[in-house]
């Protein structure tokens, strides 16, 4: 399980998740998720929440991980799953 790393910019994360995804978010919170990531619950000042994951080598992501991650999307959109956490899709429509 992965320790929080220090060398991550908070500010510069809420920056990207704000240009990306339009999310102003108040605070983030470390929760380890895994060996090769580093997750983050973002809330947002309306106390929504979503979790950020950040690998550490973007050459070592899961095969298809842009697939997997919109089809979370269409599983609770389309077909109203909403059990299923979906993925945002970024600014410029990509899943990444």
């Amino acid at each position: 399980m992965k320790v929080e790393a220090s060398s991550i910019d908070m500010e510069a994360l809420k920056t990207l998740l704000m240009a990306q995804y339009r999310l102003a978010i108040h605070s983030l919170q470390f929760w380890p998720q895994g060996e090769e990531s580093y997750g983050y619950i973002a809330r947002t000042g309306d106390e929504r929440s979503c979790f950020a994951k950040l690998y550490d080598d973007d050459a070592w992501r899961p095969p298809n991980l842009e697939t997997t991650m919109a089809a979370t999307f269409r599983l609770y959109h389309d077909c109203g799953l909403t059990f299923v956490m979906p993925a945002l899709p970024g600014e410029n429509g990509r899943f990444v």
